[in-house]
């Protein structure tokens, strides 16, 4: 028998336990391993008879099994049971002086949870069920985002993201990193554990929704220079050839000096992500490599003389055209908490570099065909002398948008049989296209409609 300084305990199976004297009355239980601390304090209440409580079958006592020698008392793992008591009922942690004076104690998690209150027990698990949503949530909204980010759909991501998570909580989750920098070990963590599996876009995916905001700011840059390729490129490959007049001449070179500037900072500022994508040659980062060679090849061509047709090295100058990815990344180009208005300019403006391209093609074909000798839809603008490339521009997008919008008001018509095949194929994408942007700027109103639903019962509340 162990006297041990009577200490009043709230919890009688647990102070049964650990051989703690209830209400100031000693005790010699030995508390067997096999039992519980229910059966333990019944015995406990039993008459004044100091008596071991009968072991379970085929289990020995405590103390014939356990206490062997003193050393075992102040094993590891009995402290670390104790101390794990301890901190559950808010108390202490279990010393070696203190851990000497009781016995030491094997008791399944089990048990452990029937000595803890019922509040405390509530309060723990809803603490842990938080902790284990908010990572599911994470990793559901990080899979959402590289999901949809290989869809490459203009408006509809945005709002699909915006669908599954409140307004406010979504704005949240995207404005609150701007308090923090990017992490390269979170951001690409993910991704480089899950290479092996499945290889993903170091750009978009595995990144967390505290970054998000961060990378999206950071691509901003990146993305404005990309649409400056994108329209000045088929610009000066198809105008330059039919620019004659010396004010528009100079306007020329400015113009292909300022691109060449922008590209140099593009790759300037997209080497640090190349940097940080360890499987780069996986991903889109690997077309700004062409960039490069584009970059060359614009180099060498502002030492070239004009000419009448586009010159062999503008052809691959049209490597610049590799930044597009960078417009049209779902991730890097819009936010998914701007209002209605954004995503219509953005719609206006992709529609117009649809057109645009499609008018730089169609002047392209008309100078080849009209240094041959054939008939063309530009022959009037081609045959003045000196030539602009103003008016060319000009007629040659009036054309694209009278063939892309199937309007034809018949004044300008395919004058050969490539014109008339080149024709065919785009009106036939043109329909597809036209299509998609008015069924993103119908989804993009209903979603917008709903929200502004959502938040005005709110504003009546508060203004009430």
């Amino acid at each position: 028998m162990v006297a041990i300084v009577p200490e009043p305990s709230p919890f009688p199976a647990l102070a049964a336990a650990l051989h703690t004297p209830i209400d100031g009355q000693e005790s010699n239980l030995r508390f067997n391993v096999g039992r519980r601390p229910s059966e333990v304090s019944k015995a406990s209440k039993d008459s004044g008879e100091n008596r071991s409580v009968p072991s379970s079958e085929g289990c020995a006592p405590y103390e014939d099994r356990h206490h062997s020698s003193e050393g075992e008392e102040n094993s590891p793992v009995a402290r670390a049971t104790l101390n794990s008591v301890h901190n559950n009922l808010g108390r202490p942690s279990v010393g070696e002086g203190r851990l000497s004076k009781v016995r030491s104690v094997l008791i399944s998690g089990e048990t452990l949870e029937e000595c803890v209150p019922p509040a405390l027990q509530e309060g723990r698990r809803r603490s842990s069920n938080a902790t284990i949503n908010k990572a599911h949530e994470h990793k559901r909204l990080s899979r959402l985002a590289s999901f949809q980010a290989a869809r490459r759909s203009t408006v509809a991501v945005q709002f699909n993201l915006r669908a599954d998570i409140p307004a406010k909580q979504g704005r949240w989750l995207l404005r609150r990193a701007s308090q923090e920098g990017l992490d390269r070990t979170n951001a690409f963590k993910s991704f480089r554990a899950e290479a092996e599996e499945k290889p993903q876009s170091c750009t978009v995916a595995a990144l967390r929704e505290s970054e998000l905001w961060r990378r999206m700011q950071a691509m901003r840059p990146l993305r404005n220079l990309a649409l400056f390729s994108i329209l000045a490129v088929p610009f000066f490959l198809s105008m330059e050839p039919a620019c004659d007049q010396n004010m528009e001449r100079q306007a020329m070179v400015v113009l292909k000096v300022l691109h060449c500037i922008g590209t140099v900072c593009y790759l300037a500022i997209s080497v640090g992500e190349m940097l940080l994508s360890r499987r780069f040659y996986q991903s889109a980062v690997a077309c700004d490599m062409l960039v490069c060679v584009g970059l060359f090849a614009e180099m060498a061509h502002l030492r070239e003389a004009p000419s009448t047709l586009p010159s062999y090295w503008q052809w691959p100058w049209c490597l610049n055209l590799a930044k597009c990815w960078r417009f049209w990344s779902s991730w890097s180009s819009h936010d998914p908490t701007d209002p209605f208005w954004v995503h219509c300019v953005n719609l206006v403006i992709e529609t117009y570099i649809f057109v645009h391209w499609f008018a730089c093609l169609m002047a392209v074909i008309a100078l080849y065909e009209h240094n041959t000798g054939h008939p063309t839809f530009a022959d009037a603008i081609l045959s003045e002398d000196p030539r602009s490339a103003v008016k060319f521009y000009v007629h040659s997008t009036y054309f694209a948008s009278a063939t892309v919008t199937s309007i034809g008001y018949g004044d300008i018509y395919p004058q050969n049989s490539l014109e008339q095949a080149v024709d065919t194929v785009v009106m036939i994408l043109s329909q597809m296209y036209l299509a998609k942007v008015f069924a993103d700027l119908n989804f993009a109103k209903s979603m917008s409609n709903y929200w502004r639903g959502q938040h005005h019962p709110q504003k009546a509340v508060t203004i009430t």
